[in-house]
C-alpha cells in the first residue's frame, strides 16, 4: 500500500510538472487591480494570484491583454487560468472557479465638464452613448437590461480604448470601477476633478475571480486549490482583497 500511494504521488508530481511548463494566467489592464510596469503585470489583485501560485510552487507565465483576447484565450486553452473575471450566469458553465481576488462597484463614468447628463436610474443611461469592451461582464449585463450597438454602446477591446473615446469626446459613458476614476485621471495627466463616477449599477457590485480552463490539468487544480487555502488566510489577501 506504502508502494502504491508513493507512485500515485509521484505520478500526480509528473502530471503537474509537465503541465506547469504551459501554465498561464491571463487578465487585462484594470488600474489599480491589474497593472504593468516594466513589462510586468503588477498591482493590488495580481498579488494575491502571484501569491496562490507561488505557493502552489507553480511558475506560470502572467499575460496581460486586452479583455476579449484574455477571455478567449482563456476560455480556449487547457492550462490557463483568467483573473479577475465576474461569475455571470453566462460563464459559470465555462471555467473552473476557483476564488474571489478583488471587490468592484462598477458605474457610469463621464466628463465633469457635461453637466447635461443626468443619470438617476439606469434607464437614464439609454439616452447617451456608451462605451463599452467586448465580452465583459458589464457589457453583457446592460445587453440583459436593453443596451443595444445600433443605440447605446460602442465596444471597445480594453478599457484604454474606452477611456480614449470619452476623452475624445467619441462617446458620453464609460464603464469603470469606482476606485480606479482617480487612478485613471493621475495617468492621464488629468485634475481628478475632471471626471464624475456619475451612477453607481447597484447589480454591478461584484466578486473578481481567478478562474481556470476546464480542460486544466486536474493535478494543477489540486496545488492551486491546496495554495488557496493557505493564502485566504494571509494578511496580504485580506488587505488586497477588501481594498
Amino acid at each position: 500500500m506504502l508502494l502504491y500511494k508513493t507512485t500515485f504521488k509521484l505520478f500526480l508530481l509528473l502530471l503537474s510538472t509537465h503541465a506547469n511548463a504551459g501554465l498561464t494566467v491571463l487578465t487585462e489592464l484594470s488600474p489599480p487591480y491589474q497593472t504593468i510596469e516594466n513589462n510586468e503585470v503588477k498591482g493590488i489583485t495580481t498579488e494575491i494570484v502571484q501569491a496562490i501560485f507561488k505557493q502552489a510552487q507553480l511558475t506560470p507565465q502572467f499575460k496581460l491583454y486586452p479583455w476579449a483576447r484574455s477571455y478567449k484565450l482563456a476560455l480556449n486553452n487547457p492550462n490557463s487560468f483568467i483573473y479577475s473575471i465576474g461569475r455571470t450566469p453566462e460563464r459559470e458553465d465555462k471555467f473552473i472557479w476557483l476564488v474571489p481576488v478583488a471587490k468592484f462597484k462598477l458605474g457610469f463614468v463621464k466628463l465633469s465638464s457635461r453637466t447635461d447628463i443626468k443619470i438617476n436610474t439606469l434607464e437614464d443611461a439609454k439616452k447617451w452613448i456608451i462605451a463599452a469592451q467586448r465580452n465583459d461582464m458589464a457589457t453583457q449585463y446592460l445587453e440583459r437590461k436593453g443596451f443595444n450597438k445600433a443605440n447605446h454602446l460602442i465596444l471597445t477591446t480594453d478599457i484604454q480604448n474606452s477611456w480614449q473615446l470619452l476623452l475624445g469626446g467619441k462617446v458620453d459613458l464609460v464603464v469603470d470601477v469606482k476606485s480606479a476614476v482617480p487612478i485613471t485621471a493621475k495617468s492621464i495627466q488629468l485634475p481628478s476633478n475632471h471626471l464624475t463616477y456619475e451612477y453607481a449599477i447597484a447589480e454591478l457590485e461584484i466578486e473578481g475571480y481567478l478562474a481556470a480552463n476546464k480542460n486544466t490539468s486536474p493535478a494543477i487544480i489540486t496545488q492551486v486549490e491546496a495554495a488557496i487555502a493557505v493564502v485566504l488566510q494571509s494578511a496580504l489577501y485580506q488587505k488586497a482583497y477588501h481594498q
